[in-house]
Protein backbone atom coordinates (compact mmCIF):
# COMPACT_ATOMS: atom_id res chain seq x y z
CA UNK A 1 0.00 0.00 0.00
CA UNK A 2 1.27 3.13 -0.89
CA UNK A 3 1.36 6.22 1.76
CA UNK A 4 -0.81 9.07 0.73
CA UNK A 5 1.34 12.24 0.37
CA UNK A 6 1.44 14.72 3.13
CA UNK A 7 0.94 17.92 0.97
CA UNK A 8 -0.04 21.14 2.56
CA UNK A 9 -1.61 20.67 5.42
CA UNK A 10 -3.38 23.73 7.60
CA UNK A 11 -3.08 22.63 11.25
CA UNK A 12 -1.09 21.17 13.96
CA UNK A 13 -3.69 18.28 14.13
CA UNK A 14 -3.56 17.41 10.59
CA UNK A 15 0.27 17.55 10.36
CA UNK A 16 0.38 15.42 13.76
CA UNK A 17 -2.06 13.07 11.99
CA UNK A 18 -0.13 13.27 8.71
CA UNK A 19 3.08 11.97 10.73
CA UNK A 20 1.15 9.09 12.51
CA UNK A 21 0.18 7.66 9.12
CA UNK A 22 3.70 7.53 7.87
CA UNK A 23 4.75 5.87 11.07
CA UNK A 24 5.84 2.05 10.33
CA UNK A 25 7.69 1.88 13.86
CA UNK A 26 7.59 3.63 16.79
CA UNK A 27 9.63 2.81 20.47
CA UNK A 28 10.22 5.16 23.42
CA UNK A 29 13.67 6.28 21.29
CA UNK A 30 13.08 6.69 17.38
CA UNK A 31 10.35 6.26 15.09
CA UNK A 32 10.68 4.57 11.40
CA UNK A 33 8.52 6.95 8.75
CA UNK A 34 7.55 5.84 5.44
CA UNK A 35 8.44 8.41 3.21
CA UNK A 36 6.64 9.13 -0.09
CA UNK A 37 8.17 9.99 -2.73
CA UNK A 38 8.18 13.49 -4.13
CA UNK A 39 8.21 14.38 -0.38
CA UNK A 40 11.31 16.16 0.94
CA UNK A 41 13.10 15.56 4.09
CA UNK A 42 14.46 18.86 5.09
CA UNK A 43 13.70 22.23 3.67
CA UNK A 44 15.33 23.56 0.51
CA UNK A 45 15.43 26.11 -2.48
CA UNK A 46 11.53 26.26 -3.34
CA UNK A 47 10.53 23.46 -0.55
CA UNK A 48 7.31 24.63 1.31
CA UNK A 49 6.65 21.08 3.27
CA UNK A 50 8.77 18.98 4.48
CA UNK A 51 9.22 16.30 6.90
CA UNK A 52 11.44 18.29 9.16
CA UNK A 53 9.31 21.29 9.71
CA UNK A 54 6.59 18.69 10.09
CA UNK A 55 8.43 17.17 13.39
CA UNK A 56 7.74 20.68 15.10
CA UNK A 57 4.65 19.56 15.94
CA UNK A 58 5.90 16.67 18.02
CA UNK A 59 8.30 18.92 20.24
CA UNK A 60 8.59 17.37 24.28
CA UNK A 61 8.03 19.24 27.41
CA UNK A 62 11.73 19.90 27.08
CA UNK A 63 11.29 21.29 24.04
CA UNK A 64 12.94 19.11 21.80
CA UNK A 65 11.63 17.52 18.35
CA UNK A 66 12.31 14.65 16.92
CA UNK A 67 15.28 14.67 14.43
CA UNK A 68 15.76 12.66 11.26
CA UNK A 69 18.85 10.65 11.67
CA UNK A 70 19.79 9.49 7.88
CA UNK A 71 17.63 11.30 5.15
CA UNK A 72 16.99 10.12 1.51
CA UNK A 73 16.30 12.63 -1.46
CA UNK A 74 13.09 13.92 -2.12
CA UNK A 75 12.18 11.46 -5.21
CA UNK A 76 13.33 8.79 -2.90
CA UNK A 77 10.17 6.79 -1.34
CA UNK A 78 11.45 4.88 1.85
CA UNK A 79 11.89 4.35 5.44
CA UNK A 80 13.36 7.21 7.03
CA UNK A 81 14.75 7.35 10.69
CA UNK A 82 13.87 9.73 13.41
CA UNK A 83 15.61 9.44 16.49
CA UNK A 84 13.20 11.04 19.24
CA UNK A 85 15.71 12.41 21.75
CA UNK A 86 18.79 14.57 21.33
CA UNK A 87 21.24 12.16 23.30
CA UNK A 88 20.79 9.04 23.96
CA UNK A 89 19.10 7.15 26.99
CA UNK A 90 20.79 6.12 30.17
CA UNK A 91 21.20 2.60 30.13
Amino acid sequence: MRPRSPGVLGSCEQTLQALKDMILYEDADVMVLNKPAAFAVQGGSGTTRHIDQMLEVMRDAKGQKPRWCIGSNKETAGCLLIAKRVSPRPR
